[in-house]
């Protein structure tokens, strides 16, 4: 097996590790012929590419840093010492001291195990990740912090913006994720998902990762009569979405819009750099909303026309609705 391959792996720990559980997820453990990571709210497996004894647990950060050095070059791992595992490769080696894998899995390995895996359309992790976009970051803030999968759409939202998707699950599919849970997930670019009600975790797959999810047991806010909703239709700039894909070069987050005397004006700030742009609104009333740059540029390289309803600009295209929070200016 290449030292790349591997890799992978590995590099996955250290996406889910946190200072508070730095000691769980900076180990591989091997169990039932897999390697897992796990952080206590993220577990990966995937099949392990050598005979490991069971409950075998090994520092992920020194193994990481070898294989990059180790690059293409073949390794194998070796256990036949007791609490030490010999990365081999051609003239050398790397010993690592092995402990006792002590993480509880075993539900999640009976639950991933014993569900039935259904498909999922090719564009779920991007749809996922923009759903995650629009998640506050702010755990304490009820379902504001998690992705909503219902009814065949995913829902993602906070106190000023929100998104609903068409996931192209089952609609007996029903799950909530923290925001960052589910941009991890997105990563991995999944192929296949396995959940039911009566299970604390829900289950990810690409051709060589699972992915088990500890599911949120917060309360998601009712949004979803503000997709629902009927206005007077306004036609947006037709350069609208290309300004938002030059804001979102410069900003992870929102950006804002102000519209005042028939003239449009974005607005974004990124760690290093400001961004501003402004073009003719003839006909839009005066007003001001946040958004999230990526995810409406996306949406407005298809449609220009938004619904004005009560408090909120409802924008609509394809498979995507976006209800925005405005500020009607007087």
């Amino acid at each position: 097996m290449k030292a790349s391959e591997l890799l992978e792996l590995i590099a996955h720990v250290l996406l889910i590790t946190s200072e508070k559980e730095a000691l769980q997820a900076d180990r591989i453990g091997f169990k039932d012929g897999k390697m897992w990571a796990f952080n206590g709210t993220i577990a990966f497996s995937s099949k392990a590419p050598f005979k490991v004894p069971d409950n075998t647990a090994i520092p992920a950060s020194a193994l990481l840093n070898f294989l990059k050095a180790a690059k293409n070059k073949e390794v194998t791992l070796d256990f036949s010492k007791e609490n030490c595992c010999r990365v081999l490769i051609k003239n050398g080696q790397l010993q690592i001291v092995t402990d006792a894998w002590k993480m509880p899995i075993d539900d999640i390995v009976s639950t991933s195990n014993a569900k039935t895996w259904q498909k999922l359309d090719p564009g779920f992790g991007a749809a996922l990740n923009m759903a995650a976009s629009f998640c506050t970051r702010n755990t304490f803030n009820q379902g504001f912090s998690c992705v909503y999968g219902n009814d065949g759409f995913l829902f993602g939202c906070d106190n000023i913006k929100a998104v609903q998707i068409q996931s192209g699950l089952s609609k007996k599919v029903k799950f909530l994720l923290l925001a960052q849970t589910a941009q991890i997930i997105s990563g991995i670019d999944p192929l296949e998902i396995a959940c039911d009600t009566e299970s604390d975790w829900i289950h990810f797959r690409n051709k060589t990762l699972t992915a088990s999810c500890r599911l949120s047991d917060l309360e998601y806010p009712n949004i979803c009569s503000f997709f629902n909703g009927k206005g007077d239709k306004i036609q947006l700039p037709k350069n609208l979405g290309h300004i938002f894909e030059r804001a979102a070069s410069i900003c992870k987050e929102t950006a804002t819009v102000m519209v005042d005397n028939d003239v449009l004006t974005v607005r974004a700030k990124g760690d290093f750099a400001k961004f501003a742009e402004r073009t003719e609104s003839s006909g839009i009333p005066s007003m001001t909303f946040t958004v999230v740059p990526k995810a409406a540029a996306e949406l407005l390289m298809n449609s220009y026309i938004a619904q004005l309803i009560k408090n909120g600009l409802l924008l609509a295209s394809n498979n995507i609705k976006m209800m925005l929070s405005i500020i009607m200016e007087k």
